[in-house]
């Protein structure tokens, strides 16, 4: 029988080896991987490391993996990196006896340390203020981060659409302070496109509108060929560019005002959203002072949600009122793209948020629409959102279309944008629960839905539009499209 030292010799060698052969351990173990850095931030490195056989660890190699490194005495460091971009640091320990450590695979190295462009956030001066190059002409921008330089770090772009008086940098400032306040600046790509007339003294080389055809698509006035909606098209493509912005997840494009009538049509007749590959597009119209209808049929006064088609006799525009912009006949060149049925299947089909605010009430309001196409719409823009959206709901299918009030906010393009509600809607934090909200509609009445009540579960069914021919009325006691909300708060204008 052979004893236990004959059985262990053959194994003494191959122990010795091992242990000649040991290495030390190290790994990094902060920073963690979700922090945020810019240009000369202290990022600071933390590291672990153990010998087996016990020697002290007397340096630590730090290769912080944008071709500079350090050795110091301590797990500790604190490094700058002077350029955007994502690195991956290293750590490599040396012990008393002359042994360094071995870096396996992912075994020693940092997560990834993400160094964000620094985002230019003044909507004041020139410093935020570029340029676009569309066909041979210019049209001016404010922009957070650049547009023509890749940026992996991009993951959300937010353009903001001015209002009548065109002030770029102003909505541009709002939404920075948006996304500021969402913690979300380093990550948005933030731009406001500048459409100009003639008031604000354009360059020889820049694009202008008249102030009306810009909100509804029309051509330049020095380049006919060329539509405010082509330039929003070139700039969808600009983003959608391939290996621009590679980890671009969404556009959100958000107007307000007069900002939100281009919205509203541009959603109906651009095709941009179909050349961009795995990028989501979001459609936020606020408070605009009229729709693009989809059909002829408009409100029955003292409803929000009964309509007819006007009868000639009835009305002061009975063969203007359906023209673009405010429905569909008589459209301009580019809206003449599509067919009506093709404006109809694409407006159907995009993620539209109509977000109102619950104070915008006033007939007598600032830069009120009050022609006769308009005022069939409804008396005050929160009337018109609300008759706009219940019309969509009773004609064709809207559960791609949300309605979002923001309480207590009036005609404030910073009062919608900087709400809770507003910043959820352009930030991705805004869940909507179809079918959430009963509705009241009694001819003089007042309307009100209780957002405090907390919401049904999120498989509540959302029922599509009904698909009446227009002037087709719903009876009385047909019910009606649950995901259609009629909102005003009590003692609302009606």
């Amino acid at each position: 029988m052979r004893s236990l030292a004959s059985l262990l010799r053959p194994l003494i060698p191959v122990v010795v080896l091992a242990l000649a052969g040991c290495t030390p351990t190290a790994a990094i173990v902060g920073p963690a991987g979700d922090e945020e850095f810019v240009p000369g931030d202290a990022v600071e490195f933390e590291g672990v490391a153990d010998d087996l056989l016990g020697s002290p660890i007397a340096e630590w190699h730090w290769d912080f993996g944008d071709g500079h490194s350090e050795t110091t005495g301590t797990g500790a460091v604190s490094y700058a990196y002077c350029a955007p971009g994502t690195y991956l640091a290293a750590l490599t320990v040396t012990t008393a006896d002359g042994r360094t450590s071995a870096c396996l695979p992912g075994a020693c190295c940092s997560a990834p340390i993400r160094i964000y462009p620094v985002p230019c956030v003044s909507s004041s001066g020139t410093a935020c203020r570029g340029r676009l190059t569309v066909g041979e002409k210019k049209v001016r921008y404010w922009r957070s981060h650049s547009l023509g330089r890749p940026d992996p770090n991009i993951e959300r772009a937010v353009i903001v659409q001015h209002g009548n008086s065109r002030n770029a940098d102003g909505y541009f400032g709002t939404m920075v302070e948006a996304a500021i306040a969402e913690g979300l600046i380093y990550s948005t790509l933030i731009l406001a496109v500048n459409f100009i007339t003639l008031e604000d003294l354009p360059a020889p080389d820049e694009l202008y509108w008249s102030s009306s055809g810009w909100k509804k698509g029309d051509p330049s006035l020095n380049e006919p060929g060329l539509s405010s909606f082509d330039v929003m098209d070139h700039v969808f493509a600009e983003l959608g560019t391939p290996g621009r912005f590679p980890s671009l997840e969404e556009i959100v494009i958000a107007g307000h005002s007069a900002g939100g009538q281009f919205v509203n049509r541009f959603a109906g007749g651009s095709g941009a959203e179909e050349g961009l590959a795995g990028i989501g597009v979001r459609y936020v119209v606020a408070n605009p002072s009229s729709y693009m209808y989809l059909n002829e049929a408009r409100r029955v006064a003292g409803h929000l949600d009964l309509f007819e088609v006007p009868a000639p006799g009835e009305i002061a525009c009975p063969y203007s009122y359906n023209d673009y912009k405010y429905g569909l006949d008589e459209r301009n060149e580019y809206m003449s793209r599509l067919t009506g049925d093709g404006i109809r299947t694409r407006y159907t089909g995009r993620d539209v948020v109509y977000l109102l605010g619950t104070e915008d009430d006033d007939p007598q309001g600032d830069g009120l629409d009050r022609s006769c196409p308009a005022m069939l719409q409804g008396d005050h823009r929160l009337m018109r959102g609300t008759v706009f959206y219940n019309h969509l709901c009773e004609y064709f299918d809207c559960s791609n279309h949300d309605f979002v009030p923001v309480q207590g906010v009036g005609h404030s393009g910073r009062g919608m944008f900087t709400s809770e509600e507003g910043r959820g809607v352009i930030f991705g934090s805004y869940i909507s629960f179809p079918g959430s909200g009963s509705y009241i509609s009694f001819p003089g009445s007042a309307w009100e839905r209780n957002l405090r009540e907390a919401p049904p579960p999120l498989s509540a069914t959302v029922l599509p539009g009904r698909g009446r021919a227009p002037g087709e009325l719903r009876s009385e006691a047909e019910p009606r499209n649950e995901k259609i909300v009629a909102f005003m708060t009590p003692g609302s204008r009606i």
